[in-house]
């Protein structure tokens, strides 16, 4: 996860949790999320990181803020995951 994208989602968290209080229909607490969000590894944009023999890194995506790109490398197969969601 990028800094912004998670300096975005704490934010949408702590939202999440003040509607969900309001409207008693809450499955997760501000704890449980904040445990989530600590497990969350960063990197930076262009920053390369290996983890159990896979290789991570990230581009700008462009269409958010924060929006990245991620490039995979698994055994030499090389992949680029992008997640975009159009809501309406």
């Amino acid at each position: 996860m990028t800094h912004a994208t998670k300096a975005i989602g704490m934010l949408l968290i702590k939202d999440y949790v003040r509607v969900s209080q309001l409207m008693d229909d809450r499955l997760l607490d501000e704890h449980d999320l904040q445990k989530c969000f600590d497990k969350v590894l960063m990197i930076d944009f262009h920053q390369e990181i290996e983890l159990h023999g896979i290789k991570f890194s990230c581009q700008h995506a462009g269409h958010v803020l924060g929006g990245a790109m991620f490039n995979i490398e698994i055994a030499g197969v090389k992949v680029v995951l992008i997640t975009i969601k159009k809501y309406f």
